[in-house]
């Protein structure tokens, strides 16, 4: 990309706040592109100068070490994935409940997009940096991912939970099929 271009999720910013009559303006410091708004006629920068834009992430343990986790949105979402893992391993012998936080789990993950959205036009009511970017990178990282593996847990747990009511299964069966043969070796001895 070059220095001249804007990155896609600026251009889609700008066009959003254009077409709801915020003042905006799009400047480069040090080589990067920097979001300004106009407060009671002083320009102000909208980001943080220690900011990351997308295509400057190499990797995801970069990515990681750039967020700030004492903001208190990531602690609550912390909290939450927390709470939804406790839940996801003390609930595993209730099927009914287990059942309900796997559908509440999975519509979370599906409207993932939507809240990233949201939460993009909305980051200053609970957070204090815009960790929402068009392309979902922090979401999916961060929400959707630990939501999975939780999901993932479950349907391991449940497997297993298979696999031990069909081995009960074939061996009350076998226990039913042996005390049968005996009876009717029994009955055949009589007989005779």
């Amino acid at each position: 990309m070059s220095r001249t271009s804007r990155p896609r999720a600026v251009i889609v910013f700008i066009g959003w706040c254009k077409n709801r009559g915020f003042p905006l303006k799009l400047g480069v410091l040090r080589g990067k592109f920097v979001l300004w708004r106009a407060t009671g006629g002083v320009w102000r920068k909208m980001v943080y100068e220690n900011y990351i834009e997308v295509h400057e992430i190499r990797d995801i343990l970069g990515f990681l070490k750039s967020i700030d986790w004492y903001d208190p949105l990531l602690m609550a979402l912390i909290s939450f994935h927390v709470l939804v893992t406790l839940a996801t391993l003390l609930t595993r012998n209730h099927g009914n409940f287990q059942v309900v936080l796997f559908m509440l789990l999975i519509l979370l993950v599906y409207f993932s997009e939507s809240i990233n959205e949201f939460a993009a036009h909305n980051w200053r009511t609970f957070s204090r940096q815009q960790y929402f970017d068009s392309q979902g990178l922090f979401i999916s990282l961060v929400f959707s991912v630990p939501i999975l593996l939780n999901i993932m847990l479950m349907v391991g747990s449940w497997l297993y939970q298979s696999t031990q009511l069909m081995a009960k299964l074939k061996t009350a069966q076998l226990r039913e099929q042996l005390r049968k043969s005996r009876q009717n070796s029994r009955e055949s001895l009589k007989k005779d």
